[in-house]
């Protein structure tokens, strides 16, 4: 009996104790418990919150399918090009710094900056730019102007390439540096005359034409831009514009107007403060170069290989330090220059506006305004052209092209240099003979003879050689025309219509078709 009341007490004492053991662990389901799991659920709410934490993934109240901020793509050299070609700067000397600006100032007379170049690559797009170009050392160039082209084919991958070549001039120690913006030493003492031996009338030299500054046909004209605090006129500062004009009225009898020319180089950023810049007569070439039967060869820097140019029907621009000039002609049994100068000085022996000189004295030319003597190492080249053009009238109406109704062939010095052409035009060097033969009319069409022009000659400077073909249809009248091979001319009082011939002075409508 004992024994069973003492195993009913601990029984009893074993259930008492049960509760405490498990108190740490959760009911299976309180929801409605104020004290327990309700007050932190673990369903996402149905609208979301905007005070929401930010983290790496979507939290709690946020979307996950809409990210406030789209992703940004990370900057990578695979990243789509902003610009179209591939300009490589080939730089003289190789560390050459090339900055380019966009080819049109801004209304402040800034440039905009595009990039740069440190004698290596840019992207651009197809259009005008300018850039500077600068290397310790180095003479400077100044905003010089070139154009970036598109080609018409090249690899999808790989963008097109462009070469812009870049030269500068080496510096000596203590020697005045280019005008284009670096400042000369002044004078101080005025230059001892040049002494230049005079040439015999024996000679046989033609005596050039040589146009003046001061000429009052354009000596007041104002050469510089709106706000240009160095403008001022032709005939104080257009040494450099009248360089040209006597250079290529020399070369080819193209008279090229001051006033024009200057406000070219005023327009397009080649006007310098009391000057020009050496650029102006590339840009001027290349602008006008079939106007004027000119083309831009280059630059030379010794006398041996301007004596050999001005031997292949070129002219140089030369300069002394604050003054431009002409260089237009070589005798090599002289020995001498002939030099163009178009505000005549006696200090420079220049006085009847021309002389020929030898290179010892171009090289002891002083300059009037600062301290140095000969003519600066810089030969700009243009060369005298002609343009060729061949055209054709069809029933009497001009036409860019033959536009179907016949074609010809171009020979130049004697060798083929077009076939079956409808059209040509081409910049050639005055004294290049040409051809134009195999003229052929296309179906339908009738040849009725040169319009203008003579099919066989050589290249004229100066003015283009133009060839015009004449071509009819079947129901054309041409009065000029000689008659089609193996037909009857016609009498000088009849003219032509496309049945036949009518009596004299008749004249009857065509058919109508």
């Amino acid at each position: 009996m004992k024994k069973l009341l003492a195993m009913l007490l601990i029984l009893a004492l074993m259930l008492t104790l049960t509760p405490a053991a498990f108190a740490d662990d959760p009911p299976e389901e309180e929801p409605d418990d104020p004290g327990g799991w309700a007050e932190y659920p673990v369903e996402e709410p149905e609208e979301p919150v905007e005070d929401d934490p930010p983290g790496d993934e979507p939290g709690y109240g946020v979307w996950p399918e809409e990210d406030p901020e789209p992703e940004e793509e990370p900057e990578s050299g695979e990243e789509e090009p902003l610009w179209d070609v591939l300009v490589r700067f080939s730089c003289d000397p190789a560390g050459t710094a090339v900055i380019v600006y966009d080819g049109t100032p801004l209304s402040d007379g800034s440039w905009r900056t595009i990039g740069a170049a440190y004698g290596g690559t840019i992207l651009l797009n197809p259009g005008e730019y300018v850039y500077d170009a600068y290397c310790e050392g180095w003479l400077p160039e100044s905003k010089i102007p070139f154009t970036v082209l598109m080609p018409e084919v090249f690899p999808a991958d790989d963008p097109p390439e462009q070469i812009v070549t870049v030269e500068l001039w080496p510096q000596e120690e203590d020697s005045p540096a280019d005008g284009d913006g670096e400042v000369f030493q002044p004078r101080t003492t005025a230059p001892d005359p040049l002494i230049v031996l005079s040439v015999s009338a024996g000679a046989g030299r033609r005596a050039p034409t040589v146009f003046l500054q001061e000429d009052s046909r354009w000596a007041k004209s104002p050469y510089g831009y709106l706000g240009d605090s160095g403008g001022s006129t032709i005939g104080e500062s257009g040494c450099g514009i009248l360089a040209l004009t006597n250079a290529v009225y020399y070369l080819n009898g193209s008279f090229i107007d001051p006033t024009f020319a200057a406000g070219y180089a005023a327009d397009n950023g080649f006007h310098t403060e009391g000057g020009t810049k050496w650029d102006f007569y590339r840009g001027f070439a290349q602008a006008y170069g079939k106007t004027y039967g000119i083309q831009y060869v280059g630059e030379v820097k010794s006398y041996s290989e301007l004596a050999d140019m001005l031997r292949q029907d070129c002219a140089a621009i030369c300069s002394v330090p604050g003054h431009f000039m002409a260089l237009v002609d070589y005798d090599e049994s002289l020995g001498r220059f002939l030099l163009l100068d178009s505000s005549p000085d006696d200090v420079r022996a220049t006085g009847s506006g021309f002389v020929w000189i030898s290179e010892r004295e171009l090289c002891a030319m002083p300059s009037l305004l600062y301290e140095y003597e000969g003519l600066y190492p810089r030969f700009t080249l243009l060369r005298a052209v002609g343009v060729l053009n061949v055209s054709g009238l069809l029933d009497g109406a001009e036409s860019e092209g033959l536009d179907g109704c016949g074609t010809f062939d171009v020979w130049i010095d004697g060798e083929k240099a077009a076939d079956d052409q409808e059209t040509y035009s081409a910049v050639l060097r005055r004294g290049t003979s040409y051809r134009i033969d195999d003229i052929r009319a296309g179906a339908a069409y009738r040849f009725y003879g040169v319009q203008e022009g003579v099919l066989e000659g050589s290249i004229r400077s100066g003015a283009p050689t133009k060839i015009v073909l004449g071509f009819g249809t079947r129901d054309y009248v041409s009065e000029a025309a000689a008659p089609p091979a193996g037909e009857i001319a016609p009498s000088p009082l009849c003219v032509h219509w496309a049945g036949g011939l009518i009596g004299p002075g008749l004249r009857l409508p065509l058919p109508k078709t």
